[in-house]
């Protein structure tokens, strides 16, 4: 078993959805309702006729601004559905010159890797690839999984650094984020910075080494979540990248087997996110998933619940396949250190 840093304990649990008191950030109002189910009320507000006439006159406007510059926008893309969808959006729909930006993170699927060049293929884009020597990932991977007991933080500040090198390599004003401003599936992107790479990787990385990884500092250039102008249909957007640009659902690899349909589609190692969170902070990404589902009305809170306790006997054991994932960084499971991540 990993090394814990403390004993969780879950006290309580949002009244509308099943996020408990230990997901980072989170308060309760006086009826028991959850932080991110109050911020998820503002959505359901919105009217996104008015909002995707507004996105229209932004692009535009920048367009105009910019219109020396070879690309209008550009989006971190990983060959799941949602960043999937937003190049497709932008380029086809909105016509905007799209450059797509991608970072190999070591753990992307087979299946994911394979939608990420159709796509750009099919949409006639141009994508910028950030791809760290393996040996070099691997280090930073190792030192964060056995200081912290994840690799969420360095993952995703190399994608962050991916797009925003990018953005600053082509005076790009614009970048649009796959990511759900309301469906969120990582916890804390307020941790994915140079502080928290430094803090971590300076335990074994001297100033030197450290500063290849950096994100690069300056920020001439505007950032949007696609969800804030355009609402988000599951269904829609697995069914028109399916049918435009050939997309494939990777869960159906054997590596993601058992795991919820359709959610984190990109990522090898997700099941072993879910196996670590659980162990450092009493929930994972599928009860996340499961609150989203009750604000949409997809779900019955007590389904969702009898999820959680089946859940926390289940995650007792790692994944069957953690062996070869954790070989592939050169780390057993005994010298993991969890926090909460």
């Amino acid at each position: 078993m990993p090394k814990k840093t403390s004993k969780v304990r879950v006290t309580k649990r949002c009244a509308r959805c099943v996020l408990p008191d230990t997901y980072p950030g989170i308060m309760f109002n006086g009826e028991g309702v959850c932080s991110v189910c109050l911020e998820w009320e503002k959505r359901r507000k919105i009217d996104y006729t008015q909002a995707e006439e507004e996105l229209r006159r932004i692009v535009e406007r920048y367009r105009k601004e910019n219109e020396k510059c070879r690309y209008d926008c550009v989006v971190g893309v990983s060959g799941g559905k949602d960043s999937t969808y937003v190049i497709y959006y932008l380029a086809k729909v909105l016509k905007l010159r799209v450059l797509a930006a991608n970072f190999s993170v070591g753990f992307n699927s087979l299946t994911a890797q394979a939608n990420v060049l159709k796509a750009i293929d099919r949409l006639g884009i141009d994508m910028f690839a950030l791809r760290i020597n393996w040996e070099k990932l691997r280090r930073i991977y190792s030192i964060f999984l056995r200081y912290t007991g994840g690799l969420c933080v360095p993952c995703n500040t190399q994608k962050i650094r991916a797009i925003k090198t990018a953005a600053l390599t082509f005076g790009i004003k614009i970048i649009f984020s796959g990511v759900s401003r309301y469906d969120s599936g990582s916890v804390d992107y307020g941790a994915y910075t140079n502080d928290v790479l430094k803090e971590v990787l300076s335990k074994e990385m001297n100033s030197r080494e450290i500063e290849e990884f950096l994100i690069p500092e300056g920020k001439d250039y505007q950032y949007y979540h696609l969800d804030q102008f355009v609402e988000r249909d599951v269904d829609k957007v697995v069914s028109t990248i399916q049918r435009e640009l050939g997309w494939e659902n990777p869960t159906k690899r054997l590596a993601q087997k058992g795991y919820q349909r359709l959610h984190h589609t990109d990522c090898d190692w997700f099941p072993m996110d879910c196996y670590f969170r659980w162990q450092s902070g009493g929930f994972d990404r599928l009860t996340m998933a499961n609150s989203i589902a009750i604000r949409k009305g997809e779900k019955i809170r007590a389904a969702a619940l009898k999820r959680e306790s089946m859940a926390k006997k289940q995650n007792t054991k790692l994944p069957p396949f953690a062996p070869e994932l954790l070989k592939k960084i050169g780390i057993s499971v005994k010298d993991i250190r969890l926090e909460k991540i």
